[in-house]
């Protein structure tokens, strides 16, 4: 089975959910408040998220990877 490589369907952004406001009046990219917006990235979310679609990736080969042998098996009992 060849592979060709993986098609992105659909970017979505998130605009719902808020930044952490971190109040560091040091650092560079701080606001006039003194707060610091820091990225929305759920490290612990986005992995979760990431072992989910490996396994429904693996499962999917899995299934086409039997289809096939399934195939050749049968092609084989009709000789």
């Amino acid at each position: 089975m060849d592979v060709d490589g993986v098609r992105v369907d659909k970017i979505v952004k998130d605009f719902t959910t808020p930044f952490e406001l971190i109040n560091d009046p040091t650092h560079p990219d701080a606001d006039a408040d003194g707060n610091v917006r820091m990225p929305n990235v759920n490290t612990v979310k986005e992995m979760a998220e990431l072992i989910t679609a490996l396994r429904a990736y693996e499962a999917n080969v899995s299934v086409a990877e039997s289809f096939e042998r399934m195939a050749q098996m049968g092609l084989r009992l009709a000789e």
